[in-house]
């Protein structure tokens, strides 16, 4: 049997290169994670729902103490806020990742 260009017989394939995409879109995720990233939402887009769940519950935790004992809500919401810009960060420069691990290049 002759070898044909272009042309992958049985057992000689090449495995899958590159990275596993994202159905979910960048920009939307990026967008979220910049306005309302504190609240952890861009992770609850990405399906990333445990830790989406422990930003929102820090941020109203950290809301909700704000009022009434001043400033001691700003230890919970800020280190949130922070670690919101990092992801944004991340999802920007194409490096994060939905909850099956694939990144979100869309």
């Amino acid at each position: 049997m002759e070898h044909q260009p272009g042309k992958v017989e049985m057992g000689q394939g090449q495995p899958e290169s590159g990275p596993q995409v994202s159905p979910r879109s960048r920009t939307v995720a990026a967008v979220l994670a910049f306005l309302v990233g504190w609240l952890g939402i861009h992770r609850l887009y990405v399906g990333r729902w445990g830790w989406g769940a422990v930003m929102l519950a820090l941020s109203i935790a950290g809301f909700a103490v704000a009022f009434p004992v001043n400033n001691l809500g700003l230890l919970l919401v800020v280190p949130v806020w922070v670690w919101s810009m990092f992801d944004f960060a991340v999802i920007v420069l194409r490096r994060f990742r939905d909850k099956e691990g694939r990144l979100l290049l869309r």
